[in-house]
């Protein structure tokens, strides 16, 4: 197996990660209890995913060292700072259902080209975990207001 094909493969781990919101968003509208435990897990889940995003390509530039010159449109080598950044970049675009790429807002110098498909796919499918779980973070949030809400009103009357 090709090492960098190993390498997207596992750039894919932060996104199944965060795809567990899935199953948050089936349970969190009906039991309480989970709903709560969504509300710590998530946040968790968001903050370490650029974290080992960044490792996965710090390792992979460790293997390969035109890893950056074949994804990003850089001459230049780069360091883990910017792919720190670049995966901030990237966290926020998910974030922000992509309110950052339309008015062109940038954590980041990288840009990355679609040279290596398994790079792009890696990213889209992680951008839309991420915005995901934001979706069913801001929901648990809701439900969660709404049931306090709820039960106010029960006790006055």
């Amino acid at each position: 197996m090709n090492n960098s094909l190993l390498i997207y493969v596992l750039a894919l781990a932060p996104a199944l990660l965060l795809l567990r919101s899935l199953q948050v968003l089936r349970r969190c509208v009906n039991d309480v209890r989970f709903r709560r435990r969504a509300l710590y897990q998530l946040p968790i889940l968001i903050i370490a995913a650029p974290v080992v995003i960044t490792l996965i390509m710090g390792w992979e530039m460790s293997l390969d060292p035109d890893f950056a010159l074949r994804t990003f449109s850089v001459s230049d080598p780069i360091g883990l700072r910017a792919l720190f950044l670049f995966a901030i970049d990237q966290t926020g675009r998910g974030a922000l259902l992509d309110f950052m790429e339309v008015f062109g807002i940038s954590f980041s110098p990288l840009v990355h080209t679609c040279s290596s498909i398994l790079f792009c796919i890696s990213m889209l499918i992680y951008r839309t975990a991420v915005g995901l779980a934001i979706s069913v973070f801001a929901l648990s949030v809701g439900l969660e207001i709404f049931s306090h809400w709820r039960n106010r009103q029960k006790r006055r009357q």
